[in-house]
């Protein structure tokens, strides 16, 4: 699993909740296994592989708001 996280995005960006808490809010839409996750700009990008099927969720870093899903089938 792959983790980038730049902690004094903290500071700067308000950000509230831990990367538990972003686990734990993407997990009520993704499925799987947590295979990426970042700390971008306030919001946490997280990538999540069950099978073939992949889902990228993006929580807001402040107040843990779902701004961003995506579930696509791999084809690999």
């Amino acid at each position: 699993m792959k983790v980038d996280r730049d902690d004094e995005q903290s500071k700067y960006f308000n950000v509230t909740i831990d990367r538990e808490e972003a686990v734990s809010i993407a997990k009520k839409e993704a499925e799987g296994d947590l295979k990426e996750d970042e700390l971008d700009g306030g919001h946490y990008e997280l990538e999540f592989r069950d099978g073939n099927m992949e889902y990228e969720v993006k929580v807001n870093g402040e107040n843990g708001e779902i701004i961003e899903f995506e579930k696509d089938q791999n084809e690999d």
